[in-house]
């Protein structure tokens, strides 16, 4: 027990009122801190509850972007024409509001009024810019109902908010690859706010990667009649736009149909028919699925968009050639033309009045060479994926004479070959070797003002006497898009005739995942995956990794 006397205990009291009263300031200076370091870290966690309640509603507004661009796409909108982009005015067209529907860099948050801008894919798997992206955002006018946010758990849900999306990115198709079909690739930045613009939450960015269908997607297309005789096999799509009703079969008498399939044309599991107008005649044995009259007309327009871009490209990648238009005012029919053959990987050129030059490279796997002139392929093997193309401007349409069979011994995976003519591609019976020296064609055929044929002068209505007559089996095997169906049988009223008494078309599947370079798009598309995108990857350094994205 303590005993104290009371002045001491006086003193004692006083020293431990001061530490108390230290104390106490200490004590109320902690609480102070701790009060407002719990305050800052209940706001702090609000915020972030709320940033994260606001990402879940941007989430809607994703898949709103998917369906929308895909709408878009379909509709033209965003084309290789434009770099795929979309303006104020695409936008607007997209929604019943109109006008309403369109952000301007006015009304989008200031972190968002920077976009990335469009990318070309270049010399070794890089990406070269390739031009600005509008500054502009599809305005959602609603986002969750209170219903929805308690299905998806977003507390606080806050229903005047506003959903928003943006393309941030966009990559366009990669000639060179075998394994993205052409794909072109959006980064779409989506986020919610008011509707003045004046804050947006955190961004969800998507990466949504669509797939073009291109002429090679069918057996055969054409703007005009087809008619397959008995005994003909379809093993894949079929259209027909319908412009032209009148059959070459029956002296070019108008029929009411746009496809016509006798009995005894028969259907693989790959086979269909649609129109875009007119009607479809099967016979009792085709057994071809069909759609008539889609009003999805399949335009030729986008050939020389292909066309433009092998020549920009001719200029800058080492596996794309361009020979020149020659002067032929003064020449005799395809004394102008030049000539090239294949063999393995190489090729080889004779230009007009020359000799034949040095084999060169066709690339590795995505070469191309551009004729600014017709040119008549002599034959032989392209063991990699090749297009060659014919383009005259304005001179007329150029057009491919093929005088000798042509990728007949390639089978392997992803080494096809493609032909492209502004006007027709003619099967040439007098070839250098001899009247009917063809008999194989592997590739996919596109002839934009023209048809498949064999030379026209041989298919008159006046009688010819002595013209060539092919009894061999005639095979392509690959696709034909062509502005009139193929004609390479022509018969006159007194029973002779001339071209190909026996004519098989086969489609290539393996167009679908090695469609030749440049090869036109037909304007239907699909998106083959979404997913959320890594921000180092659409923005940061790592953009140019190929393990990214």
């Amino acid at each position: 027990m303590w005993t104290v006397s009371e002045p001491r205990r006086q003193v004692a009291r006083t020293g431990e009122q001061g530490v108390i009263l230290i104390w106490a300031i200490i004590a109320i200076a902690v609480m102070a801190v701790v009060a407002v370091t719990f305050s800052m870290l209940s706001n702090g966690t609000i915020e972030r509850s709320k940033s994260k309640s606001e990402r879940a509603l941007s989430y809607p507004h994703v898949q709103s972007s998917v369906t929308k661009l895909g709408v878009a796409l379909q509709a033209d909108l965003a084309s290789d024409t434009d770099n795929y982009g979309l303006s104020a005015a695409d936008l607007a067209t997209l929604g019943p509001a109109g006008a309403a529907n369109v952000a301007t860099a006015a009304g989008i948050p200031t972190q968002f009024r920077t976009v990335g801008g469009v990318y070309r894919h270049g010399p070794g798997s890089t990406f070269v810019y390739a031009g600005a992206l509008p500054v502009v955002a599809y305005h959602e006018t609603a986002s969750l109902t209170s219903a929805q946010c308690a299905a998806l758990g977003v507390t606080p849900c806050d229903t005047s908010l506003h959903g928003f999306w943006q393309i941030y990115r966009v990559e366009l198709p990669d000639v060179a690859s075998t394994t993205s079909i052409g794909q072109v690739v959006y980064y779409v930045r989506t986020w919610v706010g008011p509707a003045s613009g004046s804050y947006g939450s955190d961004a969800t960015v998507v990466r949504i990667a669509t797939r073009p269908g291109r002429f090679a997607d069918y057996q055969l297309i054409s703007d005009g009649t087809v008619h397959f005789r008995a005994g003909a096999k379809i093993n894949g799509p079929v259209h027909s736009n319908g412009f032209d009703t009148a059959d070459p079969a029956t002296g070019g008498v108008s029929t009411p149909y746009a496809i016509k399939a006798e009995p005894g044309v028969n259907c693989s599991s790959d086979g269909s028919l649609t129109t875009a107008r007119k009607t479809i005649v099967t016979g009792a044995s085709s057994g071809c699925p069909k759609q008539e009259n889609t009003n999805r007309y399949i335009t030729f327009l986008r050939v020389q968009t292909q066309l433009d871009d092998m020549a920009a490209d001719a200029a800058t990648r080492p596996d794309v050639y361009m020979y020149p238009t020659v002067d032929n005012t003064a020449l005799a029919p395809l004394e102008h033309a030049y000539h090239i053959q294949f063999s393995g990987g190489s090729f080889r050129v004779k230009p007009p009045f020359g000799g034949w030059g040095g084999w060169q490279s066709a690339g590795s796997g995505a070469g191309a060479v551009l004729f600014k002139d017709d040119v008549i392929v002599e034959g032989g093997d392209m063991t990699t994926r090749f297009t060659v193309a014919a383009s005259r401007p304005n001179e007329g349409s150029a057009s491919i004479y093929i005088r000798g069979n042509v990728n007949a011994n390639v089978t392997a995976p992803g080494k096809t070959l493609g032909l492209i003519a502004q006007g027709n591609v003619v099967i040439d019976m007098q070839g250098t070797v001899g009247a009917c020296n063809v008999t194989m064609v592997r590739a996919a055929i596109v002839a934009a003002a023209g048809g498949v044929t064999i030379p026209p002068e041989y298919a008159t209505q006046q009688i010819q006497t002595g013209q060539p007559r092919c009894g061999t089996e005639f095979v392509i095997d690959g696709s034909i898009a062509a502005h009139r169906p193929p004609l390479l049988y022509w018969k006159w009223v007194d029973g002779t005739w001339t071209g190909y008494d026996d004519r098989r078309y086969k489609w290539d599947k393996r167009l679908i995942n090695a469609t030749p370079p440049y090869f036109p798009l037909t304007g239907s598309w699909q998106a083959t995956s979404v997913r959320e995108a890594n921000i180092d990857c659409y923005a940061g350094g790592r953009k140019l990794d190929a393990n990214c994205g």
